[in-house]
């Protein structure tokens, strides 16, 4: 079985560090609406 998906939901009021954080994980930001942000794995 292979991870087809991560979905993170976390709150944070560090918007700018979580999408960091993430991009060193290899997911982008895909959506950001101010309010919630959706990052995502480029493949």
């Amino acid at each position: 079985m292979t991870v087809r998906r991560v979905v993170p939901n976390l709150r944070t009021e560090a918007v700018e560090e979580n999408r960091d954080f993430y991009g060193l994980l290899g997911f982008e930001e895909v959506m950001n609406l101010g309010w919630i942000t959706t990052v995502a794995s480029p493949s």
